[in-house]
């Protein structure tokens, strides 16, 4: 390939690469990991990840659950813009992160559209998100999954079903809440023709990695 067309080409990869692709990208790198090496960690196929990078390929919330934890990373990382933070944690006191209107990192894929909230603050406690429910049925969602930690769940608008291993399925409208422990499989879905809008939060599983 000649100077210009390999020249071309590393521009249009980069045009591909979404802010989920450059994020991989710049992490691994500064990391020192190469794909296979992530692959290895995080149990996502290799090919997989090399579309996530080049070709703007999205991935499911347990595969972002995954990838984060192989990467020893806060989930929202994947999504926030590139900080330096040093060779280690380090303790912040009284600290606070103001989210506006329309800001914030998002992420969409077939299930849901999930705009992640405070994403500059690095090794929190608590992940919030605010999730458009894009499937309106349990086939439509898919397996159910687990993931470590907890999670709570409101609903802002519309009607969601929540289904468990260990209960029968529920439905809650704008104003109802659940709390329950995500390393139980577990799925939720739009009832209806309204897509259901929620606020998600669940608890980090880096902290809890770190701080038994």
């Amino acid at each position: 390939m000649s100077p210009a067309k390999s020249a071309r080409s590393r521009r249009a990869g980069s045009a591909k690469r979404s802010r989920l692709g450059a994020r991989l990208h710049a992490i691994r790198q500064a990391k020192g990991l190469g794909l296979t090496k992530v692959a290895k960690l995080s149990g996502i196929s290799r090919s997989t990840l090399y579309k996530v990078e080049n070709s703007g390929v999205s991935l499911t919330y347990d595969k972002l659950v995954a990838l984060s934890r192989g990467l020893r990373i806060n989930i929202e990382e994947l999504f926030g813009e590139p900080k330096e933070t040093g060779r280690g944690p380090t303790l912040v006191t009284a600290r606070r992160s103001i989210e506006r209107a329309g800001e914030g990192a998002t992420m969409t894929t077939h299930r849901f559209t999930t705009r992640y909230l405070c994403g500059e603050l690095r090794r929190k406690l608590m992940i919030p998100a605010v999730t458009e429910m894009k499937v309106q049925s349990l086939e439509g969602f898919g397996p159910l999954w687990s993931h470590p930690g907890e999670k709570f769940l409101y609903v802002l608008d519309g009607v969601v079903e929540i289904h468990t291993e260990h209960y029968d399925p529920v439905k809650l409208a704008r104003g109802d809440a659940i709390y329950l422990d995500s390393t139980m499989k577990h799925a939720y879905f739009s009832v209806g023709k309204k897509n259901a809008r929620t606020l998600i939060v669940t608890t980090s599983h880096e902290v809890g990695a770190r701080h038994p």
